[in-house]
């Protein structure tokens, strides 16, 4: 009986001797395995994006390629749309009247039979935005430069306005700057999803001239 008992006791000590085993070769493989990270969202994007963004959604810079246009306030990097620059003679003429702008662009133009009007925005030297300014309305007639800082397509009566540009003029005006907007941006869709990821933007909040035509724009194939 005696004997039995030894027998049993060593057979136990084997078997937990083996079961200790198999737990240190189970741990040692779980160590030696390769861990699955968890990437985080965007992980293997190109530098600088999320894996939901494009080429043309590229995070903003704060100064020296950062622009805001004058009309949808929509903010954009000028390395990647591109708005034509304002001619050299229109600065030479208006010079007295414009800010120290280093860089002016073009968001609209219309040439009427006695006079070019432009719709404008520009950098200042430091490469930041004017704090003061948010675009301008100028009116070429000749060598006179006229210079307004009240939205051109405001047709408020108590708008204190230097330029009063008729409606054919205002029409002529968001045709060539839903034009230019569209090039700008690369295509008629990247415009209106750059508009539409502006928080701040509502196009309720658009002077009636700009407002009507963009929405039929936009609703338009």
């Amino acid at each position: 009986m005696t004997n039995i008992l030894k027998e049993g006791a060593a057979r136990l000590e084997v078997i937990k001797m083996h079961l200790r085993l198999g737990l240190l070769l189970i741990a040692f493989a779980a160590l030696s395995s390769p861990v699955a990270v968890a990437q985080p969202a965007g992980a293997g994007a190109p530098s600088g994006l999320t894996a939901q963004q494009t080429p043309n959604e590229r995070p903003l810079p704060t100064t020296g390629t950062y622009m805001q246009d004058p009309i949808f306030f929509v903010g954009y990097d000028t390395r990647y749309v591109h708005f034509d620059e304002a001619p050299v003679s229109t600065g030479r003429l208006c010079r007295d009247g414009l800010p120290k702008w280093k860089q002016i662009w073009v968001y609209a133009e219309l040439k009427s039979d006695d006079a070019v009007y432009f719709v404008i925005n520009g950098r200042l030297s430091d490469g930041t935005l004017d704090p003061y300014v948010d675009g301008l309305a100028i009116k070429l007639k000749g060598t006179q430069c006229i210079v307004d800082r009240e939205n051109i397509f405001n047709t408020n009566p108590g708008a204190t306005k230097r330029i009063l540009a008729p409606q054919p003029v205002l029409r002529g005006l968001v045709e060539d700057l839903l034009r230019r907007y569209t090039a700008a941006f690369g295509g008629k869709q990247k415009f209106l999803q750059a508009v539409s990821r502006n928080p701040k933007f509502r196009s309720g909040d658009l002077w009636d001239p700009v407002r009507i035509p963009f929405e039929q724009f936009a609703k338009s194939p």
